[in-house]
């Protein structure tokens, strides 16, 4: 299935079904085409449907906390573009795929991995790594993983001041 466009609503609505892990080798490595970064608007819509995809609180401190998390995050991994790649980070290395970029370069909007996009991906969600909500889908996810072995749940709230600072004191970038 293609990817949808930037805001555009994915069908069926609430939880994609958490986290699915894919082979590195089913990811869709093509990019979309869209080069203009995304509105704010855009940008939180998106943020959404990745936060509801992973299962995170509706609370509304809870959803403010993770839009600033994700926004500021995806303004400085990628500048709000779709279809950004890191080509000289310490990530790419691997095979050239279709975007012409080696295998593990950070790519979208949230610069994550093919490896972490495998083994975060979420249940429901395009296997294209340049997909809005799947890219952001993924990085949710494995946040709550990465967060979920320092012994806090940051879905429901449970240590997400002290993440939200700790990602706030890093600048939103590399996580």
């Amino acid at each position: 299935s293609g990817s949808p466009a930037a805001g555009e609503e994915s069908s069926g609505g609430g939880p994609a079904g958490g986290k699915e892990p894919i082979s590195v080798g089913n990811i869709d490595f093509r990019q979309t085409g869209h080069g203009e970064p995304l509105t704010k608007s855009q940008l939180h819509s998106i943020i959404d449907k990745a936060l509801d995809n992973n299962g995170i609180s509706r609370d509304p401190d809870v959803r403010a906390r993770w839009h600033d998390i994700m926004y500021n995050q995806a303004m400085k991994e990628s500048s709000g573009v779709i279809d950004a790649v890191n080509k000289g980070d310490v990530n790419a290395v691997g095979a050239r795929q279709a975007d012409g970029a080696p295998q593990n370069c950070s790519r979208g909007l949230w610069q994550v991995t093919a490896e972490t996009f495998s083994r975060h991906h979420v249940g429901g969600t395009s296997m294209a790594i340049y997909d809005p909500v799947a890219n952001a889908s993924a990085s949710v996810a494995y946040q709550v993983a990465k967060d979920a072995d320092r012994g806090n749940d940051i879905r429901s709230g449970a240590g997400l001041v002290s993440y939200h600072s700790r990602r706030a004191g890093a600048g939103y970038g590399a996580y």
